[in-house]
């Protein structure tokens, strides 16, 4: 299965635009990027999957393990 770069690049877009609180319309996007809504459909419920196991819930940091200086 070969993924478009721009169907890709719509369906991140569209997920930046959820992660950061400013939903835009699948449709607009897909207009921009020159792809069918469905395409953008299909990857983001692709890319959707990755992202959950990537993304911290908000609020949330990593732990720092700060007991050893750092290695020069």
């Amino acid at each position: 299965m070969s993924l478009s770069p721009s169907g890709t690049a719509a369906a991140a877009i569209y997920l930046a635009s959820l992660a950061s609180g400013e939903r835009r319309p699948q449709k607009a996007i897909a207009k921009i990027a020159g792809v069918s809504e469905v395409t953008l459909r299909n990857r983001f419920q692709f890319m959707e999957g990755f992202m959950q196991q990537l993304v911290l819930p908000r609020g949330r940091a990593p732990k720092l393990d700060t007991s050893s200086p750092p290695a020069p």
